[in-house]
């Protein structure tokens, strides 16, 4: 019963999502099959099959399952609405948690980006976490920080390298990402 909760609600809320992440991936020349179908596959698994960070079950984990869930949702967010949207609907409970997972996955261009993006505008767990109480209207949150130049960067990133074939990659070597264990 769980599951099939879950898995319509990723269906509702992440529909679009995958919508434009298919979309994305069959532009990649020569990427259609690869990337598109397999990287959706191995989305809901993970969403499905692994814990929160919240969740006590998330330090049971191996550090793949838990680095592949913290990507997801990273990913998902910063593609959907930015890395505001990250930061508000996530907090410092991922937050706090996107670097060691981008390194976990080999993806250090991107830990960069990001660590460097936090360092460069002094913005700390604190302050994510507090954005919910100070933009309660959400609008006001891109006015913190100049959160595009993050976005803008990553999406290059996301082209230049696929990432889509990088971390389904990773999820070759580390096929316990599929069943959270």
């Amino acid at each position: 019963m769980k599951k099939a909760l879950v898995m319509m609600l990723c269906l509702t809320l992440f529909g679009g999502f995958l919508l434009q992440r298919s979309a994305g991936a069959m532009a990649l020349s020569g990427e259609d099959d690869y990337c598109s179908a397999e990287f959706e596959n191995l989305y809901f698994d993970v969403i499905i099959n692994t814990h929160s960070p919240e969740s006590p079950g998330f330090l049971a984990q191996s550090k793949a399952s838990q680095a592949m869930h913290v990507f997801m949702i990273f990913d998902m967010e910063v593609q959907c609405g930015g890395l505001a949207t990250f930061f508000w609907n996530c907090e410092s409970a991922y937050a706090d948690k996107v670097p060691e997972a981008l390194i976990e996955l080999g993806l250090e261009d991107v830990e960069q980006l990001y660590s460097g993006f936090l360092e460069k505008y002094g913005i700390t767990m604190e302050e994510i976490d507090g954005y919910r109480y100070e933009y309660p209207d959400y609008i006001g949150i891109h006015e913190a920080h100049p959160f595009d130049e993050f976005s803008d960067v990553y999406m290059e990133i996301w082209t230049e390298t696929n990432l889509n074939r990088r971390v389904l990659d990773y999820a070759r070597e580390h096929p316990e990402v599929r069943v959270g264990q």
